[in-house]
């Protein structure tokens, strides 16, 4: 994959399709809207119709990239895995991707 293609922080892609949404970029992060929808440690603060970032802080985004950096997918085994399942008792982390992939994304 070319080097130049922008890549969303949390997941590492630059294909946009129906599971990631689509990418966007404020200062030098670029995420896709359902990376930032479903990672468990950010929330949006901002309105998204007036941001670039869907409404995303990028000081939260580079954080919430640091805390993955700690969790592996279940699926790949991979760090990076910033979508959490939202029932408490079920301690698993995932890319977004893989969650879709094994039915945890619905």
């Amino acid at each position: 994959m070319p080097s130049g293609l922008a890549r969303c922080v949390l997941c590492q892609q630059s294909e946009e399709d129906s599971v990631t949404g689509p990418l966007a970029t404020k200062e030098d992060v670029t995420a896709h809207h359902n990376c930032l929808l479903y990672a468990s440690g950010i929330y949006c603060v901002n309105s998204p119709l007036f941001d670039d970032l869907f409404g995303f802080s990028v000081e939260d985004v580079r954080k919430e990239k640091r805390r993955g950096k700690r969790l592996r997918c279940v699926e790949c085994k991979l760090p990076g895995a910033t979508a959490g399942c939202e029932v408490k008792r079920f301690l698993a982390d995932a890319h977004l991707q893989a969650e879709h992939n094994t039915g945890l994304y619905q």
